[in-house]
Order: structure tokens, then C-alpha cells, then sequence
């Protein structure tokens, strides 16, 4: 025979239910039985320690199958007062008040562990606040040298579009100078062509230039641009006749008549030529200020493309800068969500230390239960009562 006392297994209730071992109550979503067990009675509280032995989600270092037989055992020997107590019953008291100070003790790591990691977790987040603080100066600074290279860049562009407005008003010159050019050195064409091939060839051959049709066409030609040149009228009644002659028919007035058409002639060539001087004069005047404002824009250009590779550098880095703020913000963000759910974690396992201590004071209630106190206080009711009352009471 067993030197235990045979302990009768209570049937599960709604007010004693015997959860499974290895089973975890927080996987169905219900409360653990020993949350629930509040009676003041000793049945009630003997009831709250043996679904706390039962329960698995209350972790220690018992293994399974003993906390069943401690929870086999635990009714007979929690239910007997201090008096009527068997050694075998006295050292299952100790059993269980070692398995529940050892849940108590792990209850309270879980508390430990969670603060320590909160605590942990505080310092990273003000670390990253200080982390913030200088990536945000930086970016500031970033930014801010950016905008200097963006204001240096936009004054460079703006001289160098001047500078270019300047050089094109040069070379827009220059271009009116060569159609002028085009136009003189043209008709400088058209009278030496007139000298060369009208009147010359009338000096030299008179009537006999051609035809005689031809030679009076040619001269027709040559006395109209005379006529437009301004020549005098009677240069122009006298010119035909002296032209048309034969150079051994003429006389020695006609030698006059001959040198004034060639002078008429040759005042307008001048006078082109004066032109085409002027033209070169001007042109060679403006060449050093072409020069100099093309090596200015140059210039002006290559200064652009300096400062615009600088604000490209710059923005790239402040745009670094603004990745690294947005990153920390990030974590912090993430941190603060982390930290909610610690703290949601924390308040659970304090919630569970709070509540098992309800349960240490339930065992203590249990392990100090005496029949004497009990005797007493009848005793107290008693004295208290009516003779009658009292009499019915014995």
C-alpha cells in the first residue's frame, strides 16, 4: 500500500477546469483557470492552487509529470488544517510551495527581463535622438551649401548669357560689315568691268569695237552710267561722238573729252575704294574686341561647368544627408512602436506577478489553517448571542 493517503480526482466544472497539460491556455484566447478561482472558501482556494499546478503556461523547473502528481495530491493535503496534517501531507505543502516560489521567481524574471530590455531599448532611442539631432544639423548645413552653389551657379550662367548677348551683338556686326563689304566690293566689279571692257575698248578701237552696231550699243551703255554718275551735260553731248571715232581720227580736244569720262569713271571707283577701306578699318578695329569677348565666354563657360559639377557634388551630398535623416527617423519611429509593445509587455508580466501573488497569499491562507482558530471564533460568535441562541448553537 501507497504511504500516501488515496486522493480522489474532482471532476472538471466550470468552476474547476483541469486544462491539459502541455497545452497552452493563451492559445485559445481564454483565461487560466486560476485566474478565475477568487472564492473565499478553503474548497475555492484549494481549487486555485491545483489549476495552477495544472497549467502549463506556468513555467518551472518541475517537470510534467510531477507537477500532475503534486496537483493528484495537492486537494487532500491543502484541504487539512495544520492539526490534522500527516508528514507525507506536511512535506507535500513544502513540494508545492517550492514549485510556486520557483513560478513566482520565474513570473518576476519575465518583468526583470522585459524592463532590462526597455531600459535597453531607451538608450538606443536616445542615442538615435542625438543621432537625429546631428544628422538633421548636417543636412541643414548640406542644404545650405547647396543653396550658395545654386546662387553662384545661376550668377555664372547669368554673366555668361551676357557675355554671350555681347559677343553675338559683335559677330552681328561683323556679319553687317561683310554684306556691306559684298555689296561695294560688287559694284566695284560692275564699274571696273564698265572701265575695262566699255570704255577701254572704245579708247582703243573707237567705232571699229566690234560692229558699228556693237561699238554704238557699248557706248549707249557707257553714257548712261556716265549720266548716272553725274556727269556733266555737255560732257555727255560731247563723249558719244569722240568715243565712236576712230583712235587716229581723233583731235586734241578729244583728249580731253576722253579724260574726263575715264576721271567720272574713276572718281566712282575711288570712292568705292574708299569704302572697302573703311569696311577693312572697321574690321580690323573690332577683331581684338571679338577676340577678347570670345575668350571671355569661354571662359564664362568652363566657370559654369566648374560651378555646376560643385552644385551637382553638393546637392548629391545634402540629398546623402536627407537619406540619412529619414532613415534614423525611421528607426526611431520603428523604436517607439517597439517600445509601445514593451511596454504592453511589461504591464502583462506585472499583471502576472500581481496575480500570482494573489495566489502566494491563497497557499499561505491554506498552509497556516488552523481548526483552532476556527473553534475560536465560534467561541466568539457565541459569546455574542442570546441565551436561547446560544443554546440551539451548542
Amino acid at each position: 500500500s501507497s504511504c500516501f493517503p488515496v486522493l480522489n480526482r474532482h471532476p472538471a466544472s466550470p468552476a474547476d477546469p483541469a486544462p491539459a497539460m502541455g497545452k497552452r491556455a493563451a492559445a485559445t484566447g481564454t483565461i487560466q483557470a486560476w485566474k478565475r478561482f477568487r472564492g473565499a472558501g478553503t474548497k475555492s482556494k484549494v481549487n486555485t492552487i491545483v489549476s495552477v499546478l495544472k497549467d502549463s503556461t506556468l513555467e518551472c523547473q518541475v517537470p510534467a509529470s510531477a507537477r500532475s502528481m503534486l496537483a493528484e495530491g495537492a486537494p487532500t493535503a491543502l484541504s487539512t488544517a495544520v492539526e490534522q496534517r500527516h508528514k507525507f501531507q506536511i512535506e507535500m505543502f513544502a513540494l508545492i510551495a517550492e514549485t510556486l516560489n520557483d513560478m513566482a521567481k520565474r513570473l518576476q524574471g519575465k518583468v526583470d527581463e522585459a524592463k532590462s530590455a526597455a531600459a535597453k531599448l531607451t538608450a538606443e532611442q536616445e542615442a538615435k535622438k542625438v543621432e537625429l539631432t546631428g544628422a538633421s544639423h548636417l543636412l541643414t548645413e548640406a542644404k545650405d551649401a547647396a543653396a550658395v552653389k545654386a546662387t553662384e551657379y545661376d550668377d555664372a550662367k547669368s554673366g555668361r548669357e551676357q557675355m554671350e548677348l555681347a559677343l553675338a551683338s559683335l559677330e552681328s556686326d561683323g556679319v553687317t560689315l561683310k554684306r556691306r563689304r559684298d555689296q561695294i566690293v560688287k559694284e566695284q566689279s560692275k564699274f571696273t568691268d564698265i572701265r575695262d571692257n566699255m570704255l577701254k575698248v572704245l579708247l582703243e578701237k573707237g567705232s571699229e569695237a566690234g560692229s558699228e552696231k556693237n561699238a554704238k550699243k557699248l557706248c549707249e551703255k557707257l553714257m548712261k552710267q556716265i549720266s548716272q554718275l553725274g556727269g556733266e551735260p555737255a560732257l555727255q553731248a560731247s563723249a558719244p561722238s569722240v568715243l565712236l571715232k576712230k583712235p587716229e581720227e581723233r583731235q586734241g580736244f578729244d583728249s580731253h573729252v576722253l579724260e574726263a569720262v575715264e576721271a567720272v569713271l574713276q572718281s566712282r571707283l575711288d570712292s568705292i575704294q574708299k569704302g572697302l577701306d573703311e569696311v577693312d578699318s572697321e574690321e580690323k578695329a573690332r577683331e581684338p574686341d571679338v577676340a577678347t569677348k570670345r575668350e571671355e565666354v569661354n571662359q564664362a563657360k568652363a566657370k559654369c561647368e566648374d560651378l555646376k559639377s560643385q552644385l551637382d557634388a553638393a546637392e548629391e551630398v545634402a540629398c546623402d544627408k536627407e537619406v540619412a535623416v529619414v532613415a534614423t527617423k525611421t528607426l526611431l519611429e520603428e523604436s517607439e512602436k517597439t517600445m509601445q509593445e514593451m511596454s504592453q509587455k511589461i504591464d502583462t508580466a506585472v499583471a502576472e506577478v500581481l496575480a500570482f501573488d494573489e495566489v502566494l497569499a491563497i497557499f499561505k491562507d491554506l498552509e497556516e489553517r488552523s481548526n483552532v482558530v476556527s473553534e475560536k471564533a465560534v467561541e466568539l460568535v457565541v459569546e455574542h448571542l442570546a441565551p436561547a441562541e446560544a443554546q440551539t448553537v451548542s
